[in-house]
């Protein structure tokens, strides 16, 4: 990913480490502990990669989807809204509560990891 619009240039300070760097060698994700710092207005390939790596170091389970796709998790039931043009398939493994597991454009579905 890249920064677009501004970048700030900062220094790690003790305890901190730098995860990612521009060209020139300045700071472009700072960690400390369980915290990271964006120093700039991140893409969205750069905030998604951050993200992501921040959810797996902290053990958390999730789903990757594409944009127009939302999920929703109430106990064990997933519900899944798609808002795109194309269909978009539930994971392996799921157990269909409603729907199919190819969601269609402007359709729901609902299901469940055993």
């Amino acid at each position: 990913g890249t920064i677009t619009r501004w970048r700030d240039h900062v220094e790690a300070g003790e305890g901190t480490t730098i995860e990612a760097r521009f060209a020139d060698g300045g700071a472009a994700v700072l960690a400390h502990d369980r915290h990271r710092m964006i120093t700039g207005w991140p893409d969205a390939a750069l905030l998604s990669g951050v993200l992501t790596a921040m959810a797996t170091d902290a053990g958390l389970d999730f789903t990757p989807v594409p944009e127009p796709i939302r999920l929703r998790r109430r106990g064990d039931w997933t519900f899944v809204f798609n808002y795109g043009d194309t269909p978009w398939n539930v994971p392996a493994g799921a157990r269909m509560i409603l729907g199919d597991r190819s969601v269609a454009p402007s359709d729901l579905a609902i299901y469940r990891l055993d």
